[in-house]
């Protein structure tokens, strides 16, 4: 027996930990099994018996460099912790831990609870420094021949990719070959729908329009190959990730890229160290080969849409200079509008709780190496400029235009229903081969048939869904075929259509951008606005309006609002005037209620007329019902019931606001007459309504 086994160690147990990295070892490395159980009989002969020797195998086909959880180890652990153990054994150290965590945290232990330590070599006492040093140099070896090997596989694996032969996986609409190389899918219907994919966001320009197509269309997304069976696919619904998945492959445009992935460290919080997964710049990524197979795209249409990619990312865009993708806000020229003082792109402003057309562009940038921009104007004039020079470039294009819509419509319409009757052709081939697999079973082994009669069910099912949304199609396609005519009745519409209130702001967006590249803005003194419009192929044109004043929405107030003002201004401020025009209940500009002296001054100002001046009022001779009653000396009542009846001469804006006179029509001979048409008026009253009823003679 050997001098380092105490009757103490004897006492315990002894453990014999067997482990192999992986289950391909676990399957093909058979002898290495036979001499790592072998060492029980090697732990008998040291002076245990066969019941107080524990095997530990539950690590069978998992790596011990830490990345992986080593259920039996942790129990082994345990029962050294608690003193359980005597002796650990394993052929080899590399055995027990390939990390220094694992193999310092058994080491440990074992010093603290007087364990032995025993391969194929030796046994040691971790309580001696020898066997310690010993100990701690096989599991710095053992981790560093983790290393190497880990080095050596990955340099070869780089070599190879080096030359293009390192081929992993392949995505949806490739297929791996025998000899490793790289093919389209034969799969007629899968090539076609990646060619959809591609084919649909150069036209609709989003990925998010992309999936809302496809989703639309009812028109699924082929996926990986299965796991189980290499000749199946499985089909999905459009998603975001999805589309951007086929997108950003560079594989699609016959690209051979090995070191996409990018996994780097971070700090969540400042305390967990956690992997952040994404992927390398393309100007990063280590192995590049052009054209190492066929595309379904060239080089250059993969580089276009990357920029697409990028340009409606909002954070990205604005890195670029580009005004991201088009949504529905009403600003026709966001994205366009660029700062001629700071070269920065102007934010469309929304203002917060009013109607959706209230809104601004306004550039507040600015830093210490340039000047602070505080730049803004309403947004309603420059796009009502810019909308009519759209129109008047797209007017005359609009017949043949109208000609190549009703072409792509025809084509589109059967690319759709083309789409959906190769769904239908794969559905009835998964279901004919469901039901010959069926069919093939024996019946007396119910639990295959039952397994494979539920999978022919569901196969039937998808078939009876696929025509269904086939027949769907037809009938719409059919009920809402257009005619070249209509296509050109709604070229002759195109301005009505365009200024529709229906029509997709998006659209119009998006048709702008295609032919502006950007618009300089500046203001100029003392308050017009000058944009100068850079019309993609070269030609460039100026227009200029008038800053709108601070709060003017930029619409039309109504006629009567503004002959009201106009009156009113005569003979009372900008408060009163608004009063009045609450009390009447006269919408402002686009029906909006509630008038303000504000809303008053601007309406004003943007007729250029004065504001209420009572020494212009008294030189002009305007005058209330009160004051002209006082000057004619009658009353009030009598002289407004000339007025009603139209003997006086007066203006009244509003059904329930002020009466205005002039002083020059009530004065003179038109004063006498008034005068006495109300003492007329006053001896006619009395004559038919005798004082005191009668009662007493005059």
């Amino acid at each position: 027996m050997n001098e380092k086994i105490k009757v103490d160690h004897l006492g315990r147990a002894a453990v014999v930990y067997v482990r192999q990295s992986s289950p391909e070892q676990v399957r093909n490395n058979l002898e290495s099994q036979r001499l790592q159980y072998a060492m029980k009989q090697r732990i008998s002969g040291l002076g245990w018996g066969d019941k107080a020797i524990q095997v530990v195998d539950d690590d069978l086909g998992i790596t011990a460099n830490g990345s992986a959880e080593r259920k039996g180890f942790d129990r082994l652990i345990g029962q050294v912790a608690c003193g359980h153990i005597g002796l650990v054994a394993a052929r080899e150290v590399t055995r027990l831990a390939r990390n220094s965590g694992d193999w310092q945290r058994l080491i440990e232990l074992c010093r603290q609870t007087d364990t032995l330590v025993m391969d194929h070599e030796s046994v040691y006492d971790v309580r001696t420094p020898n066997d310690r040093l010993l100990l701690g140099i096989k599991g710095n070896i053992s981790s560093y021949e983790l290393d190497v090997i880990r080095v050596r596989a990955l340099d070869a694996l780089r070599e190879k990719a080096r030359r293009g032969a390192l081929v992993l996986s392949v995505p949806a609409g490739y297929v791996k070959t025998p000899d490793k190389r790289i093919e389209i899918t034969p799969d007629l219907q899968v090539r076609e729908t990646v060619d959809r994919v591609f084919a649909k966001f150069l036209e609709l320009g989003s990925a998010r329009r992309t999936v809302r197509w496809f989703r639309e269309s009812g028109i699924l997304l082929p996926g990986h190959q299965s796991v189980y069976d290499g000749r199946h696919i499985q089909w999905n619904l459009a998603t975001i990730a999805r589309i951007l998945r086929i997108l950003n492959n560079p594989v699609y445009a016959g690209v051979y890229v090995y070191g996409r992935p990018l996994k780097e460290k971070w700090k969540y919080l400042k305390t967990i160290p956690q992997a952040r997964a994404g992927d390398r710049e393309a100007d990063a990524w280590p192995v590049v080969i052009p054209n190492s197979h066929e595309g379904y795209i060239d080089s250059g249409t993969f580089e276009r849409i990357h920029r697409m990619l990028d340009n409606n990312t909002q954070r990205l865009a604005g890195q670029r200079g580009a005004g991201g993708a088009a949504r529905h806000g009403k600003g026709l020229l966001s994205g366009l509008l660029r700062c001629a003082l700071c070269g920065r792109l102007l934010h469309v402003a929304y203002l917060a709780g009013k109607k959706t057309y209230r809104y601004r562009y306004e550039c507040f940038s600015g830093d210490g190496a340039q000047p602070r921009c505080r730049f803004l104007f309403n947004g309603l004039a420059p796009d009502e400029l810019i909308e009519r020079a759209v129109l008047q470039v797209l007017t005359p294009l609009t017949v043949e235009t109208a000609e190549q819509a009703f072409l792509e419509h025809d084509a589109a319409e059967n690319e759709q229903e083309k789409a959906l009757a190769r769904e239908c052709e794969r559905t009835r081939y998964e279901a004919e081969r469901a039901w010959r697999q069926y069919d093939a079973i024996e019946p007396e082994n119910r639990l295959v048939a039952v397994s494979l009669e539920r999978r022919w069910n569901k196969a039937l099912e998808q078939q009876r869904e696929a025509e269904d949304r086939l027949a769907e199609i037809r009938a719409s396609v059919r009920g809402q075929k257009r005619s070249r005519e209509d296509f050109l009745a709604m070229a002759a519409a195109f301005p009505d259509i365009w200024r529709s209130p229906s029509t997709d702001i998006a659209l119009k967006k998006r048709i702008v951008r295609a032919l502006i590249e950007e618009i300089s803005t500046e203001e100029i003194p003392p308050r017009d606005i000058l944009l100068r419009v850079h019309w993609r192929g070269g030609n460039h044109t100026e227009y200029r309006f008038a800053k709108p004043m601070s709060g003017d929405n930029g619409r039309k107030h109504p006629v009567e609002a503004i002959t009201a003002i106009i009156q009113l201004r005569a003979i009372c401020d900008d408060r009163m005037i608004a009063k009045y025009l609450n009390q009447n209940s006269v919408p402002r500009a686009g029906g909006e209620a509630g008038w303000n002296s504000e809303h008053v001054k601007i309406a004003r100002k943007r007729r250029s007329l004065s504001p209420y001046d009572p020494v212009e009022r008294k030189n002009a001779g305007f005058m209330t019902l009160k004051e002209a009653s006082a000057f004619l000396g009658m009353s009030p009542d009598g002289l407004q019931s000339l007025a009603i009846r139209g003997e006086a001469a007066h203006e009244r804006p509003l059904p329930t606001g002020p009466y205005i006179f002039r002083r020059a029509d009530i004065e003179g001979q038109n004063g006498d007459r008034l005068r006495a048409m109300v003492q007329g008026r006053l001896k006619r009253k009395l004559a038919k309504t005798p004082i005191n009823g009668g009662l007493f003679e005059a």
